[in-house]
């Protein structure tokens, strides 16, 4: 049973990346560590014309990967991450992220290793994932 659903599985990757060859901008996307053909795809496809964010900040703001900040009296605090966002492209960001976090030694040295690990020494595993996706958005 196992061999007939991984058989199955194998068709239908191989069917997804038939069809992910023609989308052209998933090859400028899959440089991106963390990223590969299936979440270049879901990326590609959730931005659609990506000139219709002025910044960068706007695009990871419209994945839902940057925080609610609430300023007064001189202070500032960062809250959660806003749940009205692209649920699926916020997904693919953070699923690059762990990707990168699982293989750390392929992506030793690289910017968004040290940036986890930075935050992890005051933070939990998921908000410093989160920045990891943040600065993955910013920079697709």
């Amino acid at each position: 049973m196992l061999d007939l659903i991984e058989k199955h599985i194998g068709e239908l990757e191989m069917r997804i990346r038939a069809r992910i060859g023609k989308l052209g901008w998933v090859r400028l996307l899959k440089p991106l560590p963390g990223v590969g053909e299936i979440l270049g795809a879901t990326i590609h496809l959730e931005i659609g014309d990506v000139s219709r964010f002025p910044s960068p900040q706007h695009l990871a703001s419209y994945a839902g990967l940057t925080p609610r900040v609430i300023s007064s009296g001189g202070k500032t605090w960062h809250g959660r991450t806003s749940p009205q966002s692209n649920h699926y492209l916020r997904w693919a960001f953070v699923e690059a992220a762990d990707a990168i976090l699982m293989h750390r030694k392929t992506y030793a040295g690289a910017h968004v290793i040290e940036l986890y690990d930075r935050l992890k020494k005051h933070k939990c595993h998921g908000k410093a994932a989160v920045a990891v996706a943040h600065h993955l958005a910013e920079s697709s």
